[in-house]
């Protein structure tokens, strides 16, 4: 490991700290004691992070984002100045219509992550 990361993470031990907030997204009901109350799938889980790590990340892509495109997977459209969560949707769009059309057992799946917080 680099000499210089090393001293950065023993002196910022918290540069990649984050806190977990869970956020009310409607009422799951409402108890004559506490008042209303959120089950899982009407929480909004949100991690709140220290953005100092993002910091020279901007800075970098900022002086080399051009130069680093060049080297950059078309598939890795998050690292993309043209990236666009709508071409993301039409792609996928566009795979399921292909599966349908070209296998008569294909189905797209999608996950349900309300599960995730039991």
């Amino acid at each position: 490991m680099d000499e210089n990361f090393e001293h950065f993470l023993t002196d910022c031990p918290d540069f990649n700290e984050s806190m977990m907030v869970f956020l009310p997204n409607g009422l799951s009901g409402t108890d004559k004691d506490v008042g209303g109350f959120c089950t899982p799938e009407h929480i909004r889980p949100l991690n709140i992070t220290n953005v100092g790590n993002r910091l020279p990340a901007i800075v970098v892509r900022m002086r080399l984002g051009t130069e680093l495109e060049r080297w950059t997977s078309p598939m890795q459209r998050g690292f993309s100045s043209e990236h666009s969560m709508r071409s993301n949707v039409v792609d996928f769009d566009e795979a399921m219509m292909e599966m349908a059309l070209a296998q008569d057992k294909g189905a797209p799946v999608f996950c349900d992550f309300n599960t995730a917080f039991p």
